[in-house]
């Protein structure tokens, strides 16, 4: 018994769903050998076996021996060029296409890929002349084009487009939902995302599990555990609990609402866990401020399980040796980044640096600020302040000039960090140059950290009524002014500064423990031993329990500072 065209066309199929391109060119042979190459269900699908399994041109060649393909064929051409992102290849076998048959082809399947086709080249003029044209020949009663064409809007990223587009849609089917949803939760717009899910269940659309982790994400934004609970629940009764990608979005959404003992209980009752599940767990209680549990995590996902650590993962670790100060272990992850790879993704140098600052070595930051191949804005900012924190003033803002000169865009935080840089090291004077340049340059507007920041490094240099008039002049600013002139009132023992600075701090703000310890022993200072031991045993009852710290020693080699 020989296999037939619809044999063949069965097993290419599992071809392309297994990525087999072998055994796609072993059907291609038989195809040959029985003449069935010329079978047009037989040639579209090898069309769509090479692509699919990563061989494009393969693809390309074959279509292009074939004689008078119909527009199956061109679609199948044009969907693996574009399942290959040679978008601009799949643009022009379109405009092929349409020259062959004289005009656009009144077909559905097409239309969704040249609107992939025309997004992924960024065109889009383009992408309106293709819904132009969609509409005019009736497609916008097609959901599964008014979707493609909704995607290919969503891919600019412009959330007012995307916003239009998505009214304008007559009939949504629950993928029209969902991609809205995921487009607004890219956008950080969670609230949104959550009124998007009601009008949904309002319109008598069933959510699927990806409407589900979309709904749980954007709690996770919010941090609203009570609304993340219920749609916990729901989940639960639609049957979508036990999925992976549904439990691990529930870790992720109970560890940024602070509940980790619900997260490591969904944790722990899961049989196969991903490498995303140990990830989001670790970074849960990083996140938390409980960094050491999460590197005892880590060294458990190591023992019991065989992943390699993607960036997400080695992010998540390097935050935690930023937490708890881990050189060692940073330098060893150091090293793994370069071994996999991993080096190349940008958010990985940026934490590296963050990592080595903390440390004391602002040296080894900057060798690694050197060693990076594209550099962000986050990028030098966070060398500048591994210099700031290390009393590197001078270096700090020699950087800060040096990023005038490169092509990267000064933002808020550049200002704030060099600021910072200066007022640790005594630079009052280029600290108060940064300030004027941000506001009259950059038109920078301020924010209360800017204002904190200058208050405290007045203060710090002994220049407390210059600092109290900043502070007196942006009262509306909020706490932080304030609270920068309670410490310099204090560090230059001007305990009755240090009193109004205080005062005006409980009209806008509430004390912490470190504001407390600070103002009653400024009283002890002066004397006024029974006014600290009253603010001590009046405001310790009012403020939260104090986190416990922690000490760490590690041996610093002086020739690597």
């Amino acid at each position: 018994m020989c296999p037939n065209s619809f044999t063949l066309v069965g097993v290419l199929l599992a071809a392309a769903g297994l990525g087999d391109v072998v055994l796609a060119e072993c059907i291609h042979g038989w195809a040959i050998k029985s003449q069935l190459e010329s079978n047009h269900f037989v040639a579209t699908s090898l069309v769509d076996a090479y692509a699919k399994c990563g061989h494009p041109m393969n693809a390309l060649a074959f279509f292009s021996g074939l004689r008078d393909p119909n527009v199956v064929s061109w679609n199948a051409m044009i969907s693996g060029l574009v399942h290959n992102v040679l978008f601009e290849e799949a643009v022009l076998a379109f405009k092929r296409l349409c020259c062959c048959f004289g005009s656009v082809p009144n077909n559905a399947v097409t239309m969704i890929n040249i609107a992939q086709a025309y997004a992924g080249c960024g065109e889009l003029e383009m992408c309106k002349s293709v819904h132009a044209y969609a509409v005019k020949m009736g497609f916008d009663l097609d959901v599964s084009v008014t979707n493609s064409i909704l995607g290919m809007y969503l891919s600019f990223g412009d959330i007012e487009i995307g916003r239009e587009i998505f009214r304008k849609i007559i009939l949504r089917n629950v993928v029209t939902w969902t991609m809205m949803m995921g487009f607004l939760l890219e956008q950080a717009h969670a609230g949104e995302v959550i009124n998007i899910f009601v009008q949904m269940r309002s319109n008598g659309i069933v959510p699927d599990r990806i409407a589900m982790v979309s709904l749980v994400q954007a709690c996770a934004l919010l941090g609203d555990a009570r609304r993340g609970k219920m749609v916990h629940n729901q989940m639960i009764t639609r049957g979508f609990s036990s999925e992976l990608p549904a439990v691990n979005s529930l870790i992720t959404m109970y560890s940024k609402c602070k509940d980790l003992s619900s997260a490591r209980v969904l944790f722990d009752g899961m049989r196969n866990k991903s490498l995303v599940s140990w990830t989001a767990m670790v970074s849960g209680y990083i996140g938390s401020g409980r960094a050491l549990e999460g590197m005892h995590l880590f060294g458990k996902m190591r023992h019991e399980d065989t992943f390699v650590i993607d960036s997400v993962t080695l992010v998540s670790l390097l935050t935690g040796c930023y937490e708890t100060a881990k050189f060692d272990l940073c330098v060893q992850l150091h090293g793994y980044s370069y071994k996999s790879g991993l080096y190349l993704y940008r958010p990985v140098p940026n934490t590296l640096m963050a990592v080595y600052g903390k440390c004391g070595y602002a040296i080894l930051a900057h060798k690694v600020f050197d060693d990076m191949i594209s550099r962000d804005v986050v990028s030098w900012n966070t060398l500048i302040l591994s210099y700031g924190i290390n009393g590197q003033g001078e270096q700090a803002v020699a950087l800060f000039n040096k990023m005038e000169e490169s092509s990267e865009e000064r933002d808020s935080v550049t200002y704030l960090n060099t600021m910072l840089a200066c007022s640790h090291s005594g630079q009052v004077d280029d600290g108060l140059i940064i300030f004027s340049r941000m506001i009259n340059e950059k038109r920078v507007n301020p924010c209360q950290e800017h204002i904190g920041c200058l208050v405290d490094m007045l203060a710090r240099a002994g220049r407390l009524d210059e600092a109290a008039e900043v502070a007196s002049l942006t009262s509306n600013e909020g706490a932080n002014p304030w609270k920068a002139l309670m410490g310099g009132g204090h560090l230059h023992s001007h305990t009755e500064l240090t009193e109004v600075a205080a005062e005006k701090v409980l009209n806008v703000d509430s004390f912490d423990n470190g504001h407390v310890v600070l103002l009653s022993n400024a009283c002890a200072s002066a004397g006024k031993y029974s006014d600290a031991e009253s603010i001590r045993s009046c405001y310790s009852k009012q403020t939260q329990k104090k986190i416990l710290g922690l000490s760490s020693i590690e041996v610093m080699l002086s020739s690597s500072r």
